[in-house]
């Protein structure tokens, strides 16, 4: 019964040195193919200026907790609350904003509203993961200063750019005595103003458009799915061209001698399967071996139980008996 359960493996093995044999011969013809891709070519991979999808730190601007990772969704954020479900923002930055517009009491309500989307435009996804100043559009900068040129405004002294007049300030001007018009305005307070013939062409810049406060879950959800799979493409794309050509020889190659050897690969995992279904079939019949012994055990110690009580329960019998009659040949 033991020898008859036991595996054995197949007695055929000549086809696994055959596939090693064409695997070597699949790499030596495939190498001096990518000969140029192991040495390396000169500027192959040059620094890429363009966004890669992850927050990025800026200047004038507090450090996003989300550094070098994907905008998602923000529950801390005191202000700039249509940004909510896909930001890089939290709550260090959207107090800033906050304290700013705070301050500026004396500004007026349309200058405020356009400062307030100006400044909750760096919470932006499609924006705080771009490298470098944010690009703002010459359209919504001649709107801002339409709203803002009777204003007060002021510089900054940490980090010297353009902001509205707080109370605090010791010194404040008018913005149309000093300002020229919007893009002067909006490049002093530390933007990139973009025009449709910029060159070279911006992915996106900021044009006073903000998304719904608590909108679509769906569409967020999309969002981040197609900036995440945008993200893990090009990280694919930049493996793959950063991968030397042996590589690839040895991948494919390994790929075809397991697509050439694929039945003597099903029969070896056909016998596999087949030994651990004997295993498997081999512990059941222990474990239904102990069941049964373990029954067997208990029923004899019931019996012996239950034949000690019926001895136990005639002699009990027996001596009333003696004892009943003894009472009456006494009497």
């Amino acid at each position: 019964g033991g020898r008859a359960g036991r595996w054995r493996w197949p007695r055929r093995r000549a086809p696994m040195p055959r596939l090693l044999l064409q695997l070597q011969l699949l790499l030596a013809l495939l190498l001096p193919w990518g000969g140029d891709r192991v040495c390396g070519k000169e500027g192959a991979h040059a620094a890429k200026d363009e966004s890669d999808g992850l927050c990025s730190n800026r200047g004038g601007w507090p450090a996003f907790e989300r550094h070098g990772k994907a905008p998602a969704k923000a529950r801390d954020l005191t202000f700039c609350q249509g940004y909510r479900d896909a930001t890089c923002c939290g709550k260090a930055q959207t107090d800033a904003v906050r304290r700013l517009l705070y301050f500026a009491q004396e500004t007026s309500s349309d200058c405020r509203d356009l400062w307030a989307a100006l400044k909750c435009s760096g919470c932006d996804p499609r924006l705080a993961t771009q490298q470098g100043p944010t690009p703002v559009s010459e359209l919504f900068c001649d709107r801002l200063y339409s709203a803002c040129r009777d204003d007060f405004v002021a510089v900054d002294e940490r980090i010297q750019e353009l902001r509205p007049c707080h109370g605090s300030d010791t010194l404040c001007f008018r913005a149309s005595d000093w300002i020229r018009n919007g893009t002067n305005l909006c490049e002093e307070a530390g933007y990139l103003v973009t025009r449709p013939s910029s060159s070279p062409p911006l992915r996106y810049s900021f044009d006073g458009s903000v998304p719904k406060a608590g909108g679509s879950a769906r569409s967020s959800s999309r969002f981040s799915r197609a900036k995440n799979a945008a993200s893990a493409a090009e990280a694919a794309a930049a493996v793959a061209e950063e991968m030397p050509a042996w590589v690839w020889a040895f991948v494919a190659g390994l790929a075809y001698a397991i697509w050439s050897q694929r039945r003597v690969i099903r029969r070896y995992y056909s016998d596999y399967k087949r030994r651990q279904l004997v295993q498997a079939r081999a512990h059941q019949s222990k474990m239904w071996e102990a069941r049964r012994q373990q029954q067997m055990v208990y029923t004899k110690r019931r019996d012996q139980q239950e034949q000690q009580q019926w001895v136990e329960g005639v002699a009990a019998g027996g001596r009333r008996k003696q004892q009943h009659s003894g009472s009456v040949y006494v009497n």
